[in-house]
């Protein structure tokens, strides 16, 4: 019986994927639940990503609720503001679009730039809330941060772009199979989606962040003398009381 309670223990590789299905499952459900006002929409997409984060970044298992939670309470505010801005750029591009194709060129062809503001605007949209999460800055600083976060990688705006809307595009296209497409929507569809965004980018933001213990929590300067603290490979092109400085530096 050895073997099966080591094959069941949460180090255990099996235990490790069931806790990371889990907490995507568990994630989702809390993000679709507080989207449905639709308002919170940014804040709830803000907390799903904070989670992401913590959990890619931390060795040890966390805590969802009281996670998922705490990233829609620090985010709130700037993630609500953020998502009304996007929804209402969104929506006087879209109409202004809609009106230069009633008409025959050249007018016509001022709906190109308007389809070029609306991609700018996705990427910034895909991009600036878990920059939001990770980073301390204005709405100004994040828009910029965002943009360049994307043109710094562009291979890996590609392939955040695709599994943004190639699972969207399959949901429209075969709409008969619209209940299976839900439930998995449901289910797991945001945060997996979430998940695959920030994997790619805590690599890129990794340099500019604090360290983190095993749980996923910043560890303190105090703290950096304790080795037991440190996660293994946490500051693989800084060190430690550098990476901090930095940080204090430039404010983030």
């Amino acid at each position: 019986m050895n073997w099966l309670r080591s094959f069941l223990s949460n180090e255990s590789v099996f235990g490790q994927i069931m806790w990371r299905m889990g907490v995507l499952i568990g994630a989702n459900l809390l993000f679709i639940v507080l989207s449905i006002p639709i308002v919170t929409i940014g804040a709830a997409g803000a907390a799903l990503h904070y989670t992401m984060l913590k959990t890619l970044r931390s060795d040890g298992q966390i805590q969802l609720f009281s996670t998922f939670f705490r990233g829609l309470k620090e985010n709130f505010k700037q993630a609500t503001i953020v998502w009304l801005i996007l929804l209402a750029l969104a929506a006087v591009l879209g109409l202004e679009l809609f009106w230069c194709s009633q008409f025959t060129a050249p007018v016509r062809w001022f709906g190109y730039g308007l389809l070029a503001l609306l991609v700018i605007e996705l990427v910034v949209g895909i991009y600036i809330f878990p920059t939001l999460v990770a980073f301390k800055a204005s709405l100004k600083e994040l828009a910029m941060d965002s943009i360049y976060f994307a043109i710094r990688r562009p291979h890996y705006l590609v392939l955040i772009l695709f599994v943004h809307l190639f699972p969207l595009a399959l949901t429209y296209i075969y709409y008969q199979f619209l209940p299976l497409a839900a439930f998995l929507w449901c289910m797991i569809g945001f945060s997996a989606i979430a998940m695959f965004t920030d994997s790619l980018l805590v690599k890129q933001f990794k340099p500019y962040l604090p360290l983190v213990d095993a749980a996923g929590d910043i560890i303190s300067e105090d703290e950096l003398d304790d080795p037991n603290l440190v996660s293994a490979g946490a500051a693989d092109n800084m060190d430690e009381r550098t990476t901090l400085k930095e940080i204090r530096k430039h404010g983030v």
